[in-house]
């Protein structure tokens, strides 16, 4: 009887299976990344009918979680996969691939990191770095080991990481790298070498002119007779080459840097006399200078360099104090703006009783009960207070934003949930006829009017017909971000108006940077500019140097009057006139030196994301110091940018920056830059906005103020007329 043949085990399959398992989840992951979008939720509230991801919802929510959290290292994760997917079809040891993992996951840190570092990156719906990577690199590499320290860590982490995913021999490259070297530095030398047979004994004709102060060591001893025997060996029919010694070019180069350095604005605020009048020699020292005649600027500075001889100050000391002559400037008058439309709607209450009816029944049928206890009615939204039945949680009203929307037939429904102060949730829902909120109608009003501070600034108003202005001094910096054509350059040239209608060049200077050149140009010859208005990023990130020497200088000048803030300052300094004009004695004050008040300064930036791409460093440790300590002295800043990403927002500037403006995005990603909350993503857009004043949790919707480009031009003329 034939011998049975021996039964081998059945072959385990498992290992296989998981590989086409694994790489099947790398292939999903990989064309879910490829096919990502902004236009997929949960990054836009806009709810399209089909995704545009082709891994569909899911891979539309993972690609935007990867994509937001790690940035382009996403990628990385179905490298891994295939790595893992081929281990595991190759059955080869598990301890290899898990290495290589290891490595892979290095280089995803790497990529991170490294994409985070650039302050700016434009064109994309992400950012490089992600949140993980921008964060580490803004708040722990960038501020402790610098750029060139984080530099080097980058590079020791990339080349670990590709040594433990790969093959490759340290000594090997080494090697190859020392071969390299060495070729490219015997062609070099071939070169030279060539080069030396040729211009040597031509150079050797005539001593090189040397400038004193550079050389210094042998070539100073070598002796004249070597130079002579070293000429009379040189061949006679080699033609002398020309000769210009160091000194020489340092002169010209000098010369056509002189020549562009007169070209540049900017050095006006560096050649001419400073805003702020110097009190002592220290403080001369220190003091950034701007142009002295300008249009309704102050007096002219004390203690000037020409004015150190003692008939000078002996004839100061006896002159009595001059009366300061009063500026022939005059406030523009309202009546220069266009006046207010008589055809503005009126609210009809059977409408707003009925949408609150469906309101309630749409509420009712997603289960969810709930009364409206009270409608505001406002010029673009209006509000229904809704009170939820109890046990019903606010959170199941806030989901059903676009569910609403779709049911009222609404252009846009943003819910707060709740309203601070109230038991109540609100439901903003957009007025189908949007009426229009003039500047004209905010500065008329009785709020603006009998706003005290100088620097009220006329916002527009709120959802429920409420005039809202704001008071500058008090933010004391101001960031405005939103999308392009939302409405933010609009409400710079109102917060810019509302300036000029309440304020004098004595009272308030500006100093404007438009990148863009055609937004604030118009404001060019106003007597409140400190210089034209700035449009090369290079030159702003000068003229925010000199901000900050300016601010130095006032505290300073504070510090001697033993005073803390600049209104108590000009309060002390008007006394000490009258006292002096009194003929009494002041003894913090020499005789026969002149004092003025300070005027507040307001600097405009109308693009930021210009700057940071240009200069970030710069620009970022100016505004710092600047938003850190010049509420004090007078000195505050408007940012306004379309581009409300990390690397231009980033957190340092966020940080000094609490009060905000946020006009409408394309994302929640946005909304959170600029707010630290979701909401802008669902405004309306011409002027529809979020204030978050600083210190206050929640941002107030106010729909902003317009005025028109004639508007803004008859006041400037105006302006300029006056002044």
């Amino acid at each position: 009887m034939p011998e049975l043949a021996e039964r081998r085990p059945p072959e385990n399959r498992g290992p296989i299976v998981l590989g086409v398992l694994v790489s099947a989840l790398g292939v999903f992951l990989l064309l879910s990344l490829l096919t990502h979008s902004k236009f997929d939720p949960p990054n836009s509230s806009r709810m399209s009918e089909t995704t545009i991801n082709w891994a569909g919802q899911i891979g539309a929510y993972y690609s935007y979680a990867a994509f937001t959290a790690i940035g382009t290292s996403a990628f990385v994760l179905p490298a891994i996969c295939f790595l893992w997917g081929w281990n595991r079809l190759r059955r080869d040891d598990p301890r290899g691939a898990a290495g290589r993992t290891l490595g892979l996951l290095g280089l995803a840190l790497f990529l991170s990191i490294a994409a985070g570092l650039p302050t700016y990156s434009p064109y994309l719906a992400f950012e490089l770095g992600g949140s993980v990577g921008t964060w580490t690199a803004s708040t722990l590499l960038i501020p402790y080991a610098g750029r060139v320290g984080s530099t080097i860590l980058l590079l020791a982490l990339l080349i670990a990481s590709l040594l433990q995913a790969t093959d490759l021999d340290p000594r090997r490259i080494g090697q190859f790298v020392v071969r390299g070297f060495m070729a490219a530095s015997g062609s070099v030398s071939g070169v030279l070498a060539a080069i030396g047979r040729i211009r040597l004994p031509e150079l050797r004709r005539r001593p090189t002119e040397i400038d004193e102060d550079v050389e210094e060591e042998d070539e100073e001893e070598v002796d004249e007779r070597e130079w002579h025997d070293d000429m009379e060996e040189t061949p006679s029919g080699l033609a002398r080459l020309p000769t210009i010694s160091r000194h020489e070019l340092m002169e010209a180069v000098s010369a056509e840097e002189d020549i562009a350095h007169d070209e540049d604005p900017i050095s006006k605020l560096e050649d001419q006399d400073p805003l702020t009048p110097p009190q002592s020699q220290s403080i001369e020292k220190k003091a950034a200078a701007i142009p002295e005649k300008v249009k309704g600027a102050p007096t002219k500075p004390l203690n000037g360099k020409k004015d150190d001889s003692k008939a000078h100050r002996s004839a100061s000391a006896e002159a009595p104090p001059k009366k300061r002559k009063p500026s022939r400037y005059k406030l523009p008058k309202v009546a220069l703006l266009d006046p207010i439309p008589d055809d503005q709607g009126e609210v009809d209450r059977e409408i707003l009783l009925q949408n609150a009816k469906v309101l309630e029944d749409a509420l009712h049928n997603f289960d969810v009960s709930g009364k409206v206890v009270e409608v505001s009615p406002g010029p673009v939204v209006t509000r229904y207070e809704v009170e939820p039945a109890s046990g019903v949680k606010v959170g199941r009203i806030s989901a059903l934003a676009d569910d609403l929307a779709r049911v009222m037939s609404a252009e846009g429904i943003r819910i707060q949930a709740p309203v601070p102060g109230k038991k109540v949730v609100g439901v903003e829902i957009a007025n189908h006829n949007r009426e229009t909120v003039y500047l004209r109608e905010i500065v008329e009003s009785q709020v603006f009017k009998k706003a005290d501070p100088i620097l009220t600034m006329a916002l527009g108003k709120t959802i429920s017909g409420d005039t809202y202005v704001a008071d500058l001094a008090k933010m004391p910096h101001l960031l405005v971000a939103g999308a392009t054509g939302a409405g933010k350059s609009v409400c710079i040239n109102c917060l810019i108006c509302s300036i000029l209608l309440r304020a004098t060049p004595d009272q308030v200077r500006l100093l404007m940077v438009d990148p863009k050149v055609v937004e604030l140009t118009m404001y060019n010859d106003i007597p409140h500019l400190l210089v034209p208005v700035i449009t090369e990023p290079k030159k702003a990130s000068e003229a925010l140097k000199w901000a900050v020497a300016e601010m130095e200088v006032r505290y300073q000048m504070l510090a001697r009057m033993a005073v803390r803030n600049l209104a108590d300052y000009n309060a002390r300094v008007e006394k000490i006139t009258k006292q002096r004009e009194a003929g009494e004695e002041v003894e913090i004050v020499a005789e026969g030196e002149e004092i003025r008040t300070l005027p507040h300064i307001v600097i405009i930036i109308d693009e930021f994301a210009d700057l940071m791409l240009t200069a970030p460093a710069d620009v970022e440790t100016s505004l710092m110091g600047l938003a850190q300590k010049s509420r004090a002295v007078g000195i505050h800043i408007i940012l306004a940018t379309q581009r409300p990403s990390v690397n231009v927002i980033t957190g340092v500037i966020k940080a000094n920056f609490p009060s905000r403006i946020a006009f409408q995005v394309a994302s929640k990603t946005d909304s959170r830059t600029i707010l630290d909350m979701n909401g802008a993503e669902r405004l309306l857009g011409r002027g529809d906005m979020l204030f978050l004043p600083g210190g206050q949790g929640e941002p107030v919707r106010v729909h902003g103020a317009f005025i028109s480009g004639e508007e803004t031009e008859r006041l400037v003329e105006a302006i300029k007329e006056t002044g």
